[in-house]
């Protein structure tokens, strides 16, 4: 008798437990996720367009005009481009920043259209939005990476 009540005491504490840790990853499952400063002003930039040239609808303007961006690092050139990739294997990116996950790895000649460009102060660098070649993904390359190329 005193086993079986025994094992009736464990099952009941066990079940409490369960619920607790179905409570917590509920919990957690449902919580917004923690935004930082950089990632609402990376959204920000995304969102808003600002300091993208070319990203304003009509003609493509003339690819050859250069920027005032001493201070970044990367090729100069307008959004709406052809450009290849120069380095031999480069990460594309969900973001323009260098802290974020690479949802794909492209190789150097690899051709790729070039639909937006951010000037990204925090990180020194020109990030350019492709679409990735095969797949029509959309992410980010540093423009160090990169060199425009005519049709």
């Amino acid at each position: 008798m005193k086993r079986r009540e025994a094992m009736k005491v464990k099952r009941i504490v066990l079940g409490v437990i369960l619920v607790g840790l179905g409570a917590i990853a509920l919990y957690f499952a449902r919580r917004p996720p923690v935004e930082t400063e950089r990632t609402v002003r990376e959204r920000a930039l995304v969102e808003s367009g600002v300091g993208n040239p070319g990203s304003e609808k009509g003609p493509p303007p003339d690819l050859n005009k250069n920027f005032d961006s001493d201070e970044l690092r990367g090729a100069d050139f307008y959004p709406r481009a052809n450009a290849k990739v120069t380095a031999n294997r480069v990460n594309v990116r969900r973001r323009p920043t260098l802290n974020t996950g690479s949802i794909a790895k492209l190789t150097r000649g690899t051709k790729v259209d070039v639909i937006d460009r951010i000037d990204n102060e925090d990180d020194g660098y020109i990030w350019y939005k492709v679409i990735v070649p095969e797949s029509d993904r959309q992410g980010w390359i540093r423009g160090d990476l990169l060199r425009a190329i005519e049709d």
